[in-house]
């Protein structure tokens, strides 16, 4: 993985979010796309603390929004996900509804970014399609987007543990793998 956390989908060192693009692009269901969304925050903030002081910025998110942001300024890697802490600073300072507004508003991000790309489209011919597939996968991912941040605030050092995969998705992958494992070589051989 790049050494760094950016929030910019279209970086060539950021491919955190590539699947969930193709998810989208594939046109997978909300439920799906959720389990997509929840994996991807699920190994950015495991990433975080090995490139930010997770925990310093908790609790100086704690003293208020000023210490936050001084704090966030030193930060060089992962800087976009510290200033999204320092922001929800402003608003709370209680780390799990920090950690919890943080992920909502990458996932926001990520999910504008992704907006700019595939509207108009065949899949979303215009906003109100893409924004009911935004509204349900945010809806189904909020809850867990809340459990994630109880695990991330109360070892802000250490990651969450990954979720698990769902079996059928276990499945739908390995069949993914294995249709494109038994494709014909285009190449030419000399």
């Amino acid at each position: 993985m790049a050494e760094n956390e950016t929030l910019d989908l279209w970086s060539p060192s950021n491919r955190r979010w590539q699947a969930f693009f193709d998810s989208i692009v594939r046109g997978d269901s909300p439920d799906a796309l959720a389990d997509e969304a929840i994996a991807c925050l699920c190994r950015i903030f495991k990433r975080l603390p090995s490139l930010l002081p997770l925990k310093e910025l908790l609790d100086a998110a704690r003293s208020g929004p000023v210490a936050a942001k001084r704090v966030a300024r030193r930060c060089r890697r992962g800087r976009d996900y510290a200033e999204l802490m320092a922001q929800q600073a402003s608003f709370q300072s209680d780390p799990v509804a920090i950690i919890t507004g943080v992920a909502l508003a990458a996932l926001d991000r990520i999910l504008e970014q992704i907006k700019s790309k595939v509207v108009p489209g065949q899949a979303f011919p215009d906003f109100c399609e893409f924004t009911k597939l935004r509204n349900a996968v945010v809806m189904r991912v909020a809850p867990r987007i809340e459990s994630l941040a109880r695990k991330v605030a109360e070892a802000p050092d250490q990651g969450p543990r990954m979720p698990p995969v769902r079996k059928a998705e276990r499945e739908r992958q390995q069949r993914a793998l294995l249709a494109f494992s038994l494709q014909p070589c285009s190449g030419t051989h000399g």
